[in-house]
This record gives C-alpha cells, structure tokens and sequence, in this order.
C-alpha cells in the first residue's frame, strides 16, 4: 500500500503530556478545527466557547493538537480518482499513520474527533494506535440509503463547484466567526468533485 507524504496543521507544544488528533469531514480541511484546537491547545479553555459543543464534557489540559488534510483534501496529495480505489476508509486512514506516536518519546494520542467521513476514518485508525484514547464521534455516517448519497454528493459537488465566498458563508451560518467560514471556504477551494465521487462511490455513506 502506498503512503503519501500527510499534511496537517498542528496547534500547542509538541512536548505536552497529551495528544488529540482532529479529523475532518467530505469537503473540508485541518483548518476546519481551528477553534476546538485552539481551545484543546489552551489550559483551562471552557469548551462552551466553541461551535462544536458535543465535547463539552472533555478535560481540556493543554493538548498538543494534530489535525490532518484527508488525501484528496485540503494540502494533502491527491491521488487518482479513476476508480476511487485510492479513497477507501482503509487508505484515508493509513495515510494517517505517519502522523501517529513514532517512539516511547512521544506522548500518547489520548483523545480523537471525528467529523463525519472522519469518524470513520478514526475507528479504523484506532487498531493501530499503542494507547487506548477517548473517542468522540460528531455526525458519524455508518449506514445511510443511496437516496441520501445522492443527495449528499450533489450538495458537496455543487459546493466545490460554485464555491460561495467568505461574505456568503458566514451570511449562511451566523455563529460562526469569520476564521470559521475562511476555513470552510478553503474546504470547498481545495477539493473537487472528483474527489466527493470517489470517496462516495468506495465509502458508500456521505462523509460531510
């Protein structure tokens, strides 16, 4: 299986006592987890700060945050699409491994988030991880019909399509800051819709 080198974004001290890897959802990037990493890096950061408050109840000590582009988003490569075979949860998630605890020197990943195509792509990482972290699922896609597919693949090919500017993205999600809208821009900026295809296709679920 071959490994492209992986892109990410990191928040904290590489030498904190704990890791949390984020992984996003079809159509977005790293940098979608701004403001949850910014609050996991902090000390004593209240979670209710942050737009996604399914992780309210997480013990938030100074992380030291990796979040990763899925391949085919974000910096990450971009491999073939012709058969969507490089696109399975399988091969996004191996992708990954570069980015996990190399030594006994480095502290254990004790906390992962997953975004839709994301938490998918963290169950099937977790065998391979030496520790055993807190888990959080946020709008997991396990078993949705074709019609929802479908549904789903339209809206995020029109999205990378005909991709709204900053104005219209936060006009469209008032709660969220400016930060929150340039990242889900650059979301839709870096995919494409042969990517969703290919990801849809394998994965059979939609992984916003």
């Amino acid at each position: 299986m071959s490994i492209h080198a992986p892109s990410s974004t990191t928040w904290g001290d590489p030498n904190a006592a704990k890791r949390a890897l984020l992984i996003h959802g079809l159509i977005s990037c790293s940098q979608s987890w701004n403001r949850v990493a910014d609050a996991l890096s902090a000390h004593g950061v209240d979670f209710r700060s942050c737009h996604l408050q399914h992780v309210l109840l997480i013990d938030v000590v100074g992380y030291y945050v990796v979040a990763p582009d899925l391949l085919g988003h974000g910096y990450a490569s971009r491999p073939s699409t012709t058969d969507g075979a490089e696109y399975t949860i399988a091969k996004l998630a191996a992708n990954l491994k570069p980015l996990l605890p190399q030594s006994g020197k480095d502290a254990p990943i004790s906390l992962i988030i997953g975004h839709s195509l994301g938490c998918l792509v963290a169950l099937d990482l977790l065998p391979s991880l030496s520790s055993k972290p807190r888990v959080v699922l946020v709008d997991p896609s396990m078993e949705i019909s074709p019609e929802i597919i479908s549904v789903v693949r339209d809206d995020c090919v029109e999205s990378v399509t005909r991709v709204a500017s900053v104005e219209q993205m936060a006009a469209a999600h008032p709660r969220w800051t400016r930060r929150d809208a340039i990242a889900k821009v650059a979301g839709n900026l870096l995919c494409d819709a042969e990517v969703v295809d290919a990801v849809l296709q394998v994965g059979r679920s939609p992984h916003r």
